[in-house]
């Protein structure tokens, strides 16, 4: 178990994301890292936290800081209820399948 999930998921308006999960195993809990956004019609893959690096106001401000533009940034994008589905699909993903003799 490599502890990173990838989690795909498609609103209403047509928009395809993947939400990144891992497994913090300090803490013992599953974090969103990122979010990749693809609008509809369209193929490729943005993911919004590196296009976070490149303002230079990013590089200034603190870890802490960091983390709640992050949070506010993926909120412009995603629903917490996607986000909260993304992560009970991480954990049911995470779960051992059976007993294998």
């Amino acid at each position: 178990m490599n502890g990173i999930w990838d989690v795909h998921k498609k609103d209403k308006e047509g928009n395809k994301f993947v939400i990144k999960v891992r497994f913090d195993e300090r803490r013992n809990e599953l974090n969103i890292s990122d979010v990749g956004y693809t609008p509809k019609g369209k193929r490729k893959v943005t993911f919004i936290g590196d296009s976070l690096g490149d303002d230079y106001g990013w590089r200034a401000l603190t870890c802490e800081d960091r983390r709640d533009a992050q949070i506010q940034e993926i909120l412009k994008y995603v629903s917490k209820e996607m986000l909260m589905e993304a992560l009970i699909e991480a954990w049911e993903q995470s779960k051992p399948k059976g007993l294998l003799f």
